[in-house]
């Protein structure tokens, strides 16, 4: 074992630094640092997921959480919840049907009774599209925070994981969020 005496400076608060033998001080590493919670900043910190096999239906005229939903406890107010969710959609109709992402009660899409995926078929109904949306969230608390995949149906038949055409009885949902150290 190595052995060797010198001063261990205290550095830079949150700042990662290595011991550099050739010249016994402490040195900052580049461009790498740690929050004030003490995480390093870009890791993911945790995930939390949830694979859903309920084929859910609604024509209801006002938004509807499915139950492709997950709940996540941040560790830092300053850290970003990546959300990343996925299944089937079968619409009914011509009318424009959205899909969209709430954060406990609220919507993360800002452009009121949209959804961040819109739907509408052309030629009526029986109309199946895989559906993906990805968003980054600031949620700024430490407590439990929910994410749950909601439709936007406009009074008109939707499914979410529907086994009534082509994506099958046997489809699945599939929600992830990460937390991310900024």
């Amino acid at each position: 074992a190595g052995s060797g005496s010198g001063t261990v400076n205290s550095g830079t608060a949150n700042q990662l630094s290595y011991y550099a033998t050739s010249t016994n001080a402490v040195s900052p590493l580049a461009n790498v640092s740690v929050n004030a919670a003490g995480y390093l900043i870009g890791t993911i910190v945790q995930t939390q997921s949830y694979v859903d096999n309920v084929n859910f239906a609604t024509s209801s005229a006002t938004p509807v959480g499915t139950s492709t939903t997950v709940t996540i406890t941040p560790k830092a107010t300053t850290h970003k919840i990546k959300i990343t969710a996925m299944g089937g959609i079968a619409t009914g109709g011509t009318v424009r049907q959205d899909v969209s992402l709430y954060r406990n009660t609220t919507p993360l899409n800002t452009n009121s009774g949209f959804g961040f995926v819109t739907f509408k078929a052309t030629g009526g109904s029986g109309n199946d599209v895989p559906c993906t949306l990805v968003y980054l969230d600031s949620p700024a608390t430490t407590s439990a925070t929910t994410y749950t995949v909601y439709l936007i149906p406009n009074s008109t038949a939707m499914q979410w994981n529907s086994g009534a055409n082509s994506i099958g009885t046997d489809s699945s949902a599939y929600i992830l969020v990460e937390e991310i150290a900024f």
